[in-house]
């Protein structure tokens, strides 16, 4: 009928709303405790597109808000000395954003500065599974360096550990020692190794600090965006990547659009204006040919059925629009572990390029 129905905000309690509520207060404590999983977690509304549409958008949206909450709390603990608490909070967040990498380097630090390398090389290990089983790609350069330098102090410190002789074995071609020379002799310092064996302690401190140092070092400039990496994702065999005229509108489909806010900023600064779309359905819903000829995209978004990440929804997109309009010039902006691995597969979809750096996507689209 014409009438509406409303709840009154004071009769009835939602934790959604206390959520946004306080952090926009700037309560991130009492955020996370309110965050207590997706947005009515396990509704679909089969036949309701738009309802889920914005289901499915909220529930993204939330997510992320949730996952910055969380690191807010674990840099304030770290910064305060309480790295258990740092770490708990760190594999929240982590687990809310399975295919984060820059988040799982973060919580490898973190367990790494308390002593605990094997829980930071089985975090990285679960994440490669998963990455491989769901995503069909390899960890990013800068995860693995990491991983290998955790594993190759491991191994140092394992052998600086074993004795080079059994205790009660002579070395070859040395002479051993009379029961009256050996009771003579001053018994081994518990509180001082000997000469050799600090020279060897000090010797692996350093090779392994000269390995941390590296990876982290690594890890930086991949999470900055490095050329290298960028540079590797950007053209597939047959892409025009920088000879796109510079559009007047641009499309951006992206399930977490504030990630985007600096770009947008850029875009329209330069005089393009930029619409934005959550999801699949809502960017094809939004295309006009006429208005929007470039299509940016994220490649994995939260989108599926019950809000569940679907690691291909930028190649879906990139097909969908093709059997709408053949010429549609479609960019990928993601992360640096997908444009590494999948330059190939976007050029050979038809897409323009594909890049995890902003200066490459500026010369991919005419800026």
């Amino acid at each position: 009928g014409k009438h509406e129905i409303r709840l009154s905000r004071d009769a009835v309690w939602c934790d959604a709303l206390a959520f946004r509520s306080a952090l926009e207060a700037g309560r991130a404590g009492e955020a996370t405790e309110l965050y207590g999983g997706d947005l009515l977690e396990g509704l679909h509304a089969s036949s309701g597109g738009g309802f889920q549409r914005w289901l499915d958008g909220e529930r993204a949206k939330l997510r992320r808000q949730f996952c910055d909450a969380a690191w807010r709390r674990a840099e304030e603990a770290e910064a305060a000395g309480n790295l258990g608490t740092a770490i708990e909070l760190a594999r929240e967040a982590v687990s809310k954003a399975p295919f984060d990498e820059v988040a799982l380097r973060r919580l490898m630090e973190l367990l790494v500065r308390v002593g605990d390398r094997a829980e930071a090389l089985r975090a990285y290990e679960l994440f490669g599974t998963r990455l491989v089983e769901e995503l069909g790609v390899e960890p990013d350069p800068a995860t693995e360096a990491l991983a290998e330098a955790l594993r190759a102090n491991e191994a140092l410190a394992f052998q600086a550990a074993m004795p080079s002789t059994p205790p009660d074995a002579t070395p070859p071609g040395s002479h051993p020692a009379s029961p009256a020379s050996r009771a003579s002799e001053s018994p081994p310092s518990l509180e001082s190794p000997p000469p050799r064996a600090r020279w060897s302690i000090i010797a692996v401190a350093v090779a392994a600090f000269v390995l941390m140092v590296f990876a982290l070092a690594s890890s930086r400039e991949a999470s900055e965006g490095a050329t290298e990496i960028g540079g590797q994702g950007v053209m597939g065999p047959d892409s025009r990547a920088g000879a796109l005229p510079l559009p007047r509108q641009i499309l951006w489909v992206d399930d977490n659009p504030g990630g985007n806010t600096a770009e947008i900023a850029h875009l329209e600064g330069e005089g393009v204006s930029v619409a934005t779309a959550t999801s699949t359905d809502a960017g094809i819903a939004m295309y006009d040919p006429t208005l929007s000829p470039v299509v940016l995209s994220d490649m994995g978004r939260y989108e599926g059925p019950g809000g569940e990440y679907v690691p291909w929804a930028g190649f879906e997109l990139l097909d969908r629009l093709k059997a709408l309009d053949p010429d549609v010039q479609v960019v990928f902006y993601t992360s640096s572990t997908a444009a590494t691995n999948l330059h190939e597969a976007a050029a050979d979809s038809g897409a323009v390029g594909i890049t995890a750096v902003t200066e490459e996507l500026w010369r991919i689209i005419g800026l």
